[in-house]
């Protein structure tokens, strides 16, 4: 049947971009593929569809362009333009919209800030003291923070006074070309952190005023979102805020407090400080001139005399005590984090530690209000969370935990350096090791000092800002130091390799061997094993965490970055690919942007069998991620313009593929989520048109797409209605909503063949068939051009049609024709279905009178005259409707 379809529609969609930065432009490509993937997620900025001008269009009311008239951030664009009208109809099935683009899972922020710290004796010049704060899970026995590393009475130390201004840029393409350009092999420090931002920002417009998306900047981001940011100094600010996502009784905000090293080890910590502040009442003089010449020394070394374990939240989640005073417990001999676990929550054990007297207070409250959030320094969370990575990072935390030495009686530290080579073990490392947290890194940092060298333990936490190409050559150099009243001599050394077979080191604990001597080329000449006496009989133990945008952990998803897009070897691409479906659901949810872009690449310019099993393993990575991260990533990141072919096309094609064979990944695959796909399928065609010019063009509709871009949508929608099997509201409501994005771009008349398969698949007599059908119709007369769609224009009101059924009346009215020959059907049906078919009617005629667009209501009776003139040939059916009305209030 030929379709008789207007020949214009309103301009429904615009494309917004912002041009890439010239940074970013001449920036070099990566030789890692992989890498490349990353930077083009973390760096461009996102393509964003909405609906036409702000100002709206004659006959429409604003709230149709956007919420309040305004465009940018509300989502009203092509991808189903009428969820959010139909969202507060709870009868048509579940919706979700999104505010702003991946949303964060909600967390609990943090402010902490020092009230009081004062020691009940001591010395009358006060001295600095070091003072490291850490969130613990007990319960699972995992830190879930970084720690925050605040020097109380800093001003004491000369190199902590002055702050610090930083001009930055804004763009997040600027910041990652900065990186690459300037920052290939770790040497050069960019900013580290920003404030956190978890809004869209609309920051420019262009000229006809529409507004620029740019990528949301989250926590820890490369990029800082501010032109001129004072870098405020940790040690004077007493304050930072913590982020927690699995709010419990069992997590704990940890310090431990540490003093300068003064003169030899004699005994035990608390011990030690007896003796001290015993001497002090004779030594006053002495002790205050030793504080002077330490702070001005430059000698940093530290040992950590005390600890504290405050219960953050309660049974119901609310913070126990805004303002805390906590014990300091002295520490006594050996103390690391499973000494902790320990301690923590056993009262008997508390009870035997010894308390330091003084006055230690905190404060401890909610940040409720979100820009305040943004002006604190916040710390980085490591809950492993379901939220995807962002922003470029590459950070890595090292944790020493114990050694076994050939030393007694001697305090022992550990030198740490980050080094890209190794042609001298006394040469500098890269500056990449904060002393103090927020402020810039040094090229070597150390481990507090541990008493009881020859089996030490250690607590510290050192971080490690990673360059982005890392190589064979890149490792840690631990120097060993043995702390005594004579001298310091160096005991050993030992090697961390980080990036070894083309892979980063995993996280979790390791185990190297400590060596007597270093020389010149270490690791090229193979000193670790070259000579066996050169090995001593000692051991160091440690853990890693990293927390890396470019370098997986995941094995399954290490291999498919390395395997799957440079592999010559076919088999072992397509295992890499296979593979790829077992990954963590963790860890792909916080990589899945990447992945997703490398997959579609893989299915949009790939051999054959590359990208059909590229779309299966894809299918299966769905369920992962959350539906409002899926979401966004349709929204707002997906952009097919470099592939080699558009993504409309080769989805269309494998999807079909797919659905032929017999797959467990197809088999468990739950159609609920064909959504996804069909939002990418639109986004794919509009940025087609949108290159080709035709975006605004109403009148190309009909020769927009070729005959294959047709033939390829029509073969997916007959093989998604024979091979699958609609079963729920929400299924019906995500594929109608695909033929009504249809229609806003291409030939309506073709889509009409589409939607009369559809319903012809759902024609049956059970009860759950006719509740589809009518949520069918209902879902399709919300489109906004519903009655332009039924030619309205074409009704003639002296002329009135007898019968929706004739060929004529459904070749210029279809989509009305099918409509009311619905309602009519399924009011012949179960009269259990009969109130929500009248409620319906009534609802769309009331929509009809209501819309601005049409003035000649007469018109529109006419449209519907058919069904009156149908209804009262039905003599019986029309009696049964009034002996419900009768029994039925309602309608």
């Amino acid at each position: 049947m030929a379709f008789v379809v207007p020949e214009q529609l309103p301009d429904t969609v615009e494309v917004i971009r912002q041009a890439r930065s010239s940074s970013q432009q001449q920036r070099k490509k990566h030789k890692d593929l992989y890498i490349q993937h990353c930077l083009d997620v973390y760096g461009k900025d996102w393509i964003y569809t909405k609906t036409g001008g702000s100002s709206g269009k004659p006959g429409r009311p604003s709230s149709w362009w956007g919420k309040g008239g305004k465009t940018g951030t509300s989502r009203t664009g092509i991808f189903s333009l009428y969820r959010a009208s139909l969202s507060a109809d709870k009868s048509v099935g579940r919706f979700f919209e999104i505010d702003q683009p991946f949303p964060e899972s909600p967390s609990t922020a943090l402010q902490v800030e020092w009230k009081d710290f004062k020691f009940s004796f001591g010395p009358s010049k006060p001295e600095p003291y070091f003072v490291t704060l850490t969130l613990f899970d007990m319960k699972k026995k995992e830190r879930i923070s970084e720690s925050y590393q605040y020097v109380h009475n800093s001003e004491l130390i000369p190199e902590l006074i002055s702050p610090k201004k930083m001009t930055i840029e804004t763009s997040a393409a600027a910041t990652i070309a900065s990186i690459i350009t300037s920052n290939p092999t770790g040497s050069r420090v960019t900013p580290k952190r920003s404030p956190q931002i978890s809004h869209l920002t609309p920051s420019t417009t262009t000229s006809s005023g529409s507004a620029i998306i740019r990528p949301r900047v989250p926590s820890f981001s490369s990029a800082p979102s501010s032109p001129v940011l004072t870098q405020r100094l940790a040690p004077i600010e007493k304050s930072c805020t913590f982020s927690v996502f699995d709010v419990n009784p069992s997590v704990y905000l940890v310090l431990r407090v540490g003093r300068l090293l003064r003169g030899e080890l004699r005994g035990e910590p608390e011990k030690e400080l007896a003796i001290f502040f015993k001497q002090l009442k004779k030594e006053t003089e002495a002790y205050n001139k030793d504080t002077d010449e330490l702070c001005a020394s430059g000698k940093r070394l530290i040992q950590i005399f005390g600890w504290s374990a405050i219960p953050v939240f309660d049974d119901h989640g609310k913070i126990k005590l805004p303002s805390q005073s906590f014990p300091l417990y002295a520490i006594s001999g050996h103390f690391n984090d499973d000494n902790l676990f320990q301690l923590v929550g056993n009262e008997k054990e508390l009870k035997k530690q010894k308390l330091i007297p003084g006055d230690f207070s905190i404060i401890i409250k909610p940040v409720d209000d979100l820009s305040k959030r943004h002006k604190q320094q916040e710390i980085q969370n490591l809950e492993l969370k379901q939220d995807p990575l962002l922003n470029y990072t590459n950070t890595l935390f090292f944790y020493p935990d114990s050694s076994k030495l050939n030393v007694k009686h001697a305090g022992v530290t550990i030198d740490v350096k980050f080094k890209e080579d190794d042609s001298d073990p006394n040469s500098d490392g890269l500056a990449a090791c904060p002393f103090v947290t927020f402020l810039p890194p040094h090229t070597s940092t150390c481990t507090s000092v541990t008493y009881h060298g020859k089996n030490a333990h250690f607590s510290d936490e050192i971080k490690i800002t990673l360059p982005m190409e890392m190589s064979p050559l890149h490792h840690l150099l631990l120097t060993f130091r043995s702390i005594n009243s004579k001298k310091e001599e160096i005991i050993g050394y030992a090697v961390i390799h980080l990036y070894k077979d083309e892979r980063m080191i995993q996280d979790g604990f390791h185990t190297v061997t400590i060596l007597q001597n270093l020389g010149k080329n270490y690791i090229t000449s193979h000193q670790e094993c070259a000579d066996p006496s050169n090995v001593q009989k000692t051991s160091f133990s440690f853990r890693l965490r990293l927390v890396s945008s470019v370098y997986p952990q995941d094995p399954h998803h290490l291999n498919f970055s390395r395997s799957a897009l440079t592999s010559d070897n076919l088999s072992t691409a397509v295992e890499s690919i296979k593979g790829l479906r077992h990954i963590n659901p963790a860890m792909c949810v916080t990589h899945f942007p990447v992945l997703f872009n490398i997959l579609f690449s893989i299915i949009c310019g790939s051999q054959e069998v590359l990208a059909k099993e590229s779309f299966i393993t894809l299918q299966s990575l769905l369920t992962s991620v959350r539906q409002n991260q899926l979401l966004s990533y349709a929204w707002y990141m997906f952009d097919d313009e470099e592939y080699k072919y558009p993504a409309h096309q080769k989805i269309c094609e494998y999807w079909v593929k797919s659905m032929e064979e017999e797959n467990e990944v197809i088999k468990h695959y739950p159609i609920s989520l064909n959504w996804f796909f069909f939002d990418i399928i639109i986004k794919s065609m509009i940025l087609k048109i949108n290159r080709s010019g035709e975006l605004n063009d109403p009148k190309a509709r009909k020769t927009r797409f070729s005959g294959e871009d047709v033939q390829l949508v029509q073969s997916l929608v007959n093989s998604l209605m024979k091979n699958q099997t609609i079963t729920t509201v929400e299924q019906t409501i995500n594929l109608v909503n695909f033929m009504k994005d249809l229609m806003l771009i291409m030939d309506p008349a073709v889509v009409f063949v589409m939607l009369e398969i559809c319903l012809n698949h759902l024609t049956t007599l059970s009860p759950l068939s006719q509740v589809l059908r009518l949520t069918f119709v209902r879902v399709l007369s919300q489109h906004s051009d519903f009655l332009l769609l039924c030619n309205l224009d074409m009704v003639d009101s002296s002329n009135l049609p007898s019968s929706i059924s004739t060929p004529e009346f459904r070749s210029k009215h279809f989509l009305a024709s099918m409509v009311l020959e619905v309602i009519f059907d399924l009011l012949k049906g179960d009269r259990s279905i009969r109130p929500q078919v009248i409620s319906f009617l009534r609802d769309l005629l009331r929509k009809h009178h209501l819309d601005g667009q049409f003035q000649d209501h007469q018109k529109i009776v006419t449209l519907y005259f058919p069904f009156v003139n149908w209804i009262l040939q039905d003599i019986d059916m029309l009696k049964s409707i009034m002996e419900d009305d009768k029994s039925d209030e309602k309608l």
